[in-house]
């Protein structure tokens, strides 16, 4: 099929759906309304899942998981922690220090040939 059939026939059904949502709105028929459902009848339904397992190595940094449940709406949300647990450390425990490496990222943009030009 050429290219022109195809754009014919996505034009032709594109009119006749326009036509048929214009008439079904003109119809007088009454606008159907959304249901409303009260707060009291919605019932949140989740799975509290764990995070991750303290590993048994040293070959990782200091981290913890916590649940907290959100009194407005019942669910509970999950977390991981770096650091040091606060419901479970004292003094210098919950002093923790996480060592970590940034590496600056040097980004050169090269002028492209137009912006060469206009600059001159």
């Amino acid at each position: 099929m050429s290219q022109s059939r195809v754009a014919r026939f996505a034009a032709l059904v594109a009119v006749g759906v326009v036509v048929a949502w214009s008439a079904s709105t003109r119809a007088g028929g009454a606008a159907i309304e959304p249901q409303l459902i009260g707060d009291a009848s919605l019932k949140a339904i989740t799975a509290t899942v764990g995070g991750a397992d303290v590993l048994p190595t040293t070959r990782t940094v200091a981290h913890w998981w916590g649940a907290t449940l959100d009194p407005n709406n019942s669910i509970t949300y999950g977390y991981n922690m770096v650091g040091a647990d606060p419901s479970t450390c004292s003094g210098a425990q919950c002093s923790v220090t996480i060592e970590a490496d940034i590496v600056p990222i040097s980004r050169q943009r090269r002028r492209s040939h137009i912006q060469r030009q206009q600059r001159g």
